[in-house]
């Protein structure tokens, strides 16, 4: 729902899109990856089960509807994008474990390890998208309006 309205409200919908569409493949092959290196379960949601839930894959498109907004602070900011997925990844899936949306498989901190590193090179691949779909460049790294993009 959020995303509609985002697609609503932005200038440049096919940005937007591209985004987004990079995001969910980067998504889609990073909780793969960590899927099938054991390193968690999600507990519901699987269609395929090889495959990551499509909730978690929406949740990469709608993260990537932050970055020409909210974390356009980070337009070519690449090593502080890694230390922060880095960090701040392995926090957003604890949470997620208590709240019971995903299980961690031993051995837990080989794994909360291995999802950072992903998350590490994800967020900059993630910033670089953006700088390139939007002309980021260290001069102008955000929008005036919403309209702009």
């Amino acid at each position: 729902m959020l995303f509609v309205v985002h697609l609503g409200l932005v200038g440049n919908r096919r940005k937007h899109l591209t985004l987004c569409a990079i995001a969910a493949l980067i998504g889609l092959g990073v909780e793969t990856a960590l899927m099938g290196a054991g390193v968690f379960q999600f507990a519901s949601g699987h269609p395929v089960p090889q495959l990551p839930p499509p909730w978690i894959v929406l949740m990469w498109i709608q993260f990537a509807t932050l970055f020409p907004f909210g974390l356009s602070w980070l337009c070519r900011r690449y090593l502080l994008a890694a230390v922060l997925g880095l960090m701040g990844a392995p926090l957003a899936f604890l949470t997620g474990e208590r709240i019971g949306a995903v299980t961690f498989l031993p051995p837990r901190l080989a794994h909360l390890a291995l999802l950072a590193l992903f998350w590490a090179a994800a967020m900059p691949l993630l910033v670089y998208a953006t700088d390139w779909l939007f002309g980021f460049t260290r001069v102008r790294c955000s929008y005036s309006r919403l309209s702009d993009p």
